[in-house]
């Protein structure tokens, strides 16, 4: 059965206050593979069954305020961790549903990795957060940093 939504957004939700905290208690960024929030079961399905409900739940938490550090981590905490789940293939998909494929998590996490205005980026914290985002992008597409070119 596919997640809910309502369910989808109440999991990032979660997600987001844990982040909140795990950025309180660390004087330093947690890295993007970070698995201290316990995201399996969702990014599971989101692998399984697509990732609408979990595009849905994050561009609303990244809509609230785009230079959220947390809601930030969270975005591409889950879409890189959603990128390394590996779905058996004697998996059967329910209803002729596709498992989501890589090259449709890498267009969206592509497009959560993009850089802020470098007015936004006003101390170390937030320059390393986009330092980390583009190291990111590159390891896992063929587009350049375009931190690099700068």
């Amino acid at each position: 059965m596919r997640l809910d939504g309502m369910e989808t957004l109440g999991a990032v939700n979660l997600w987001l206050d844990l982040a909140r905290g795990l950025l309180a208690k660390n004087a330093q960024l947690p890295l993007v593979d970070d698995t201290e929030i316990d995201m399996h079961a969702e990014l599971w399905r989101a692998r399984e069954l697509g990732d609408d409900p979990l595009r849905a739940a994050i561009d609303n938490i990244l809509s609230r305020d785009p230079d959220d550090l947390a809601a930030r981590f969270v975005a591409l905490n889950a879409y890189y961790r959603l990128m390394a789940t590996e779905i058996p293939p004697e998996i059967q998909y329910v209803n002729n549903l596709e498992q989501v494929g890589r090259a449709d998590i890498m267009e969206h996490l592509g497009y959560l990795v993009r850089l802020r205005d470098t007015e936004s980026c006003s101390d170390t914290i937030n320059i390393r957060w986009e330092i980390v985002k583009c190291v990111c992008r590159e390891g896992l597409s063929t587009h350049p940093c375009p931190m690099r070119s700068a």
